[in-house]
């Protein structure tokens, strides 16, 4: 589970102008991690051995030889991750739900909300090995680590030097996110009933942008999909989303007028 921490200060998001609430201050994996103020020597009351890191990173423990699925879900906001695991190498399997063709790469871009299965064979010395998260597409932010310990291996503190850390791909670096969104395909789509969409001749192309514009109404920064963007009422969505294929005279699901529902300018 890779989490990322955001401060309270997601409010000045909503503020006019908008105001960047800044990068965190922790990232987080598997609920643990470091306050990174307290590894700038920036005088705070920090625990005495939080550069050790032992009493605070979570650790996985492995046997040698063997191959693990790790499930990987982007709970961050606002940033992009990248996964890496000290010498070793991940297969992609799944992505959001999807099985797909296996795509073998040493790191992983993830933004927010995705989901990955990854398989990994701890194949190496017996030892401790750093799995970090750095920032990706934005030039600075928290690094996240969580340890995999081989099951024989000595209980030895871990240390941030640059030689026991992964190294990841720099932060404006296209290629990694590049090569993994052209090798992602679904594995033996003939395999499935639906194969037929495949041979079809009648294709509608749907094309998604996500953008950023201002509300008119509010001069609100907010972020939209193809210039709409989402107004939340203190009704439950799925109260509204009832009653509305329910009123008289509605459309045919999925063709009913949703509430809600804020046009944005063509132009920014």
């Amino acid at each position: 589970m890779i989490e990322m921490h955001l401060t309270l200060k997601i409010v000045r998001l909503d503020m006019v102008p908008f105001i960047w609430i800044g990068n965190a201050q922790s990232s987080l994996i598997n609920g643990e991690g470091i306050y990174t103020p307290c590894l700038e020597n920036k005088g705070l009351a920090c625990a005495a051995d939080c550069s050790v890191l032992n009493n605070w990173i979570k650790t996985i423990t492995v046997d040698k030889d063997k191959t693990y699925r790790l499930r990987i879900v982007g709970a961050q906001e606002l940033i992009g991750m990248n996964l890496k695991i000290k010498d070793h190498s991940m297969t992609v399997v799944e992505v959001d739900g999807t099985i797909v063709v296996p795509y073998t790469t040493d790191n992983l871009d993830i933004m927010p909300g995705q989901r990955y299965s990854v398989l990994v064979t701890f194949d190496k010395d017996v030892g401790n090995y750093w799995a970090t998260t750095g920032v990706r597409y934005r030039d600075a932010g928290p690094k996240g680590y969580i340890r995999f310990k081989y099951n024989g291996a000595a209980d030895a503190a871990m240390t941030l030097d640059a030689a026991d850390k992964p190294t990841h791909p720099v932060w404006d670096d296209q290629g990694p996110t590049n090569a993994l969104n052209n090798n992602l395909k679904t594995k033996t789509p003939n395999s499935y009933a639906d194969a037929d969409v495949l041979t079809a001749t009648n294709i509608r192309r749907i094309i998604l942008v996500g953008n950023q514009l201002t509300d008119p109404s509010t001069k609100k920064l907010r972020w939209a999909m193809n210039n709409v963007t989402y107004k939340e009422s203190s009704t439950p969505a799925i109260t509204t989303v009832y009653d509305a294929v329910n009123a008289y005279g509605a459309l045919p699901w999925p063709n009913t007028v949703l509430p809600g529902k804020i046009r944005l300018p063509d132009n920014p």
